[in-house]
């Protein structure tokens, strides 16, 4: 596994926390092969085989991370995983997705996303859900990690510049349990500063 034993002063931290708590979890690798053809009207996977910790598939249809209506864009990721466990035993939390192509980010600056499947923690601001089932999972699988096209990232751990493609990851796994917490300032007006964002506005239940 790449992450093992790579610590550089920041980052040191955040590689501790890997290989404390998703090490082995974290292990399989899903490198998509091919094109997005987003005209398709389904998507389909299959496996071409395990090289080391990486599964290699073929995919084809439209993986941009949101659908034309600015919904989320999850059937590709659900027959993703329904492949991976096919011939994958369902012991992992989390299934990091790399591409040999683009396609469109949540958000036209994102490096990478992370896609909520299961919230068992309570306390965080997300609600209770379970979502494992779509994903081919028996309550195990927690999310799915999309980290774009490996072109992009470095991914030899001697290279310095791999520190970058390190916290990336990290950054979108603290997503599982990063805080989701909204508030009222003073002036009774929805915050969302605890989130580390911003927005124009933003409405709050009473």
């Amino acid at each position: 596994m790449f992450l093992k034993g790579i610590c550089k002063k920041t980052s040191c931290n955040l590689v501790n926390f890997v290989d404390k708590y998703v090490f082995i979890l974290i292990s399989i690798i899903l490198l998509l092969f091919t094109f997005v053809n987003s005209s398709a009207a389904q998507f389909t996977a299959a496996q071409f085989g395990d090289y080391g910790n990486v599964t290699v598939m073929e995919v084809e249809g439209n993986y941009d991370a949101k659908l034309p209506d600015g919904t989320n864009n999850d059937l590709p990721r659900q027959v993703i995983a329904k492949e991976f466990y096919r011939l994958h035993k369902d012991e992992y939390d989390f299934l990091v997705i790399f591409s040999n192509f683009n396609f469109a980010m949540p958000a036209g600056d994102a490096d990478a996303y992370y896609s909520h499947v299961k919230n068992d923690t309570q306390g965080i601001g997300l609600e209770i859900f379970d979502n494992t089932s779509f994903y081919g999972s028996n309550g195990k699988l927690q999310g799915t990690v999309d980290m774009g096209n490996i072109a992009g990232m470095t991914v030899d751990p001697f290279d310095p510049d791999f520190e970058h493609t390190l916290s990336t990851l990290n950054h979108e796994l603290m997503h599982r349990w990063g805080a989701y917490v909204h508030f009222r300032e003073a002036d009774g007006a929805g915050s969302i500063a605890l989130l580390g964002k911003k927005t124009e506005s933003l409405e709050l239940s009473a």
